[in-house]
């Protein structure tokens, strides 16, 4: 969605420094970077960073869609973030 700038007046609009454009630029590199490496993961771990972390559902609703209780749900989680963890660090 774009937004036409004639809306606004000429004191409302804060133009981006070299810095700020650098900091966006910098952190679409790293979203794509985290993006590339959650590709790796298994399925399962995918899912559940996907479910819970992009998509902001609580561990219990996880669990309760599943079938489990809540702490394995976490562990589960847990283990996967450990594991996009390494796959990082190894990038």
């Amino acid at each position: 969605r774009s937004i036409s700038l004639e809306v606004f007046e000429p004191d409302e609009i804060e133009m981006a420094t070299n810095k700020d454009v650098e900091e966006m630029i910098l952190a679409n590199i790293d979203a794509n970077l985290v993006r590339k490496c959650i590709q790796r993961l298994p399925n399962r771990e995918r899912y559940l960073i996907d479910q819970i972390y992009f998509l902001n559902r609580s561990y219990s609703e996880v669990a309760r869609e599943e079938g489990v209780n809540e702490s394995s749900i976490r562990r589960a989680a847990e283990r996967a973030f450990r594991h996009l963890k390494n796959i990082l660090l190894k990038k």
